[in-house]
C-alpha cells in the first residue's frame, strides 16, 4: 500500500511538472513575437539616435577644413572629435544596420532560396557566426577596456581629448548591441522557418491557444502582406504563387486568407467576444480537452460546466457574425453543437479511427485463431 501511494505521488509530481513545462513552452512561444518586436524597437531607437552623429561628423569636418585652409588654424582636439564621431557612428550603427537588413551579403545563392530556406540560412548564420564572434570580442576586449578605465586613459597627443577610455568602451558596447539584435534575428528566423505554411500554399490556418484579441490581431497580421500585415514578401520564390505564375498574387493573397483561432482556456473564454470581433478572424474553434483542464475538469470535456461554457461561446461567436467550430467524437454532443449553431464540427480523428479499426481486426482474428486454422479459400 505504501509503495502504491508513493508511486501515485511520483506520478502526480511528474504530471504537475509536465503541465508546468507545457505551459512554459506555450508562454515562450507566445512571447517570441513580442520579444522580437521589443528588441527591434530598441535597435531602431538607438540607431536613429546614433544617426545624428553623421550630421555632427559632417559639421565637424567642415569646421576643420575651414579652420585649416581659411584661417590656417589646426586643432588636435577637433581632429580627435572627428575620429570619435566616426568610430561611434560605425560601431553603434552595426546593430541598427542588421535590424534594417542592410548589411552586405556575400552569398550568390541566398536570393534564389525559398523564404523558409533563407530563414534557415539566417538562423544558422546568426547562431554559428554572429553570436559566437560577438561573445569572443566581448571576452577578449574586457581586460583591455577595463585597464583603460582604471587609468582614465587620455590622448597621447598634446591638446588631445582625455577620453580614450570612452572610445575604447565601444569595443564592448558594439558587440553587446549586436548580441541583442542577433537574438532578435534568431527569433525572427526561427518563426519564419517554422511558419512557412502560407508560402507552401495554405490559405486557411487553425491557430491554437489564442487567449486575447491582441494575439488574434497579431495572427491576422502574420497572414497578410504589408501594409495590412507583416508577412514576408517572398511570394515569387514560393509555391503559393506557383513560383510567380499567378497573376497579381500579392494583391489577391490577403483576400484569400482564412484565419481560425482556437479558444482553449478560461482566459480565452473571458476574452471571447473581443477575439471573435477582431477584424480578420473568420472563425473560432473550441478545444474541449484543453478547456476542460483549464476549468479544473481535466479529462472531462462532457462536464456540465464545460458544456455550458462551450454552448455560450458558440452563441457569442455566432452573434459576432463569425463561424464557430469544435471537435466532438461523441455523436450526441456533435449534434448538440450543430443545433447550437456551430458551422464546422469535427466528428472523428484519423488516428482514433485507425486504432479502432486495427483493434477490431486484432480482436476478430485473435478470436478466430483460438478455433484453429481456417480451411484454405484460395483468396489472396
Amino acid at each position: 500500500m505504501g509503495v502504491q501511494q508513493l508511486n501515485q505521488e511520483k506520478l502526480g509530481r511528474l504530471d504537475r511538472f509536465l503541465s508546468l513545462a507545457h505551459r512554459a513552452a506555450e508562454l515562450i512561444s507566445r512571447s517570441l513575437p513580442f520579444v522580437t518586436r521589443l528588441l527591434d524597437a530598441f535597435a531602431l531607437i538607438t540607431g536613429r539616435a546614433v544617426s545624428w552623429l553623421s550630421l555632427a561628423l559632417v559639421l565637424v569636418t567642415m569646421l576643420i577644413v575651414v579652420l585649416r585652409y581659411v584661417f590656417d588654424i589646426g586643432s588636435i582636439a577637433l581632429q580627435e572629435v572627428q575620429m570619435y564621431l566616426h568610430g561611434g557612428l560605425f560601431m553603434l550603427g552595426l546593430a541598427y544596420t542588421l535590424a534594417c537588413d542592410e548589411h552586405v551579403r556575400v552569398d550568390i545563392f541566398y536570393q534564389r532560396l525559398s523564404p523558409a530556406r533563407r530563414a534557415l540560412v539566417n538562423l544558422l548564420g546568426t547562431l554559428l557566426c554572429l553570436l559566437p564572434t560577438c561573445v569572443l570580442v566581448l571576452v577578449l576586449s574586457w581586460d583591455y577596456v577595463d585597464s583603460s578605465w582604471e587609468i582614465r586613459e587620455g590622448s597621447s597627443s598634446p591638446g588631445g581629448l582625455p577620453l580614450v577610455f570612452v572610445l575604447k568602451s565601444l569595443l564592448l558596447v558594439a558587440p553587446a548591441l549586436l548580441v541583442l539584435q542577433g537574438i532578435a534575428e534568431t527569433l525572427r528566423a526561427w518563426q519564419r522557418w517554422r511558419h512557412d505554411a502560407l508560402d507552401v500554399g495554405a490559405q486557411t490556418l487553425l491557430i491554437p491557444m489564442i487567449d486575447t484579441a491582441e494575439q488574434a490581431a497579431l495572427m491576422v497580421q502574420a497572414m497578410r502582406y504589408p501594409p495590412e500585415g507583416i508577412r514576408g514578401m517572398g511570394a515569387a520564390l514560393a509555391r503559393a504563387s506557383r513560383w510567380n505564375q499567378v497573376d497579381d498574387y500579392l494583391n489577391q493573397a490577403n483576400g484569400q486568407m482564412c484565419l481560425l483561432v482556437q479558444a482553449e482556456t478560461v482566459t480565452a473564454m473571458n476574452n471571447l467576444q473581443a477575439i471573435a470581433e477582431t477584424d480578420g478572424v473568420d472563425g473560432v474553434f473550441f478545444g474541449p480537452a484543453d478547456l476542460s483542464a483549464s476549468m479544473g475538469h481535466r479529462g472531462q470535456p462532457g462536464h456540465p460546466e464545460v458544456q455550458k461554457a462551450i454552448l455560450d461561446g458558440i452563441a457569442t461567436v455566432r452573434t459576432a457574425g463569425k463561424a464557430a467550430g469544435i471537435l466532438a467524437t461523441d455523436p450526441a454532443l456533435a449534434q448538440q453543437y450543430l443545433d447550437a449553431g456551430a458551422l464546422f464540427v469535427a466528428v472523428g480523428v484519423d488516428t482514433t479511427l485507425l486504432v479502432k479499426a486495427a483493434s477490431g481486426l486484432v480482436q476478430r482474428f485473435s478470436a478466430g485463431a483460438s478455433k484453429g486454422p481456417a480451411a484454405p479459400s484460395g483468396g489472396y
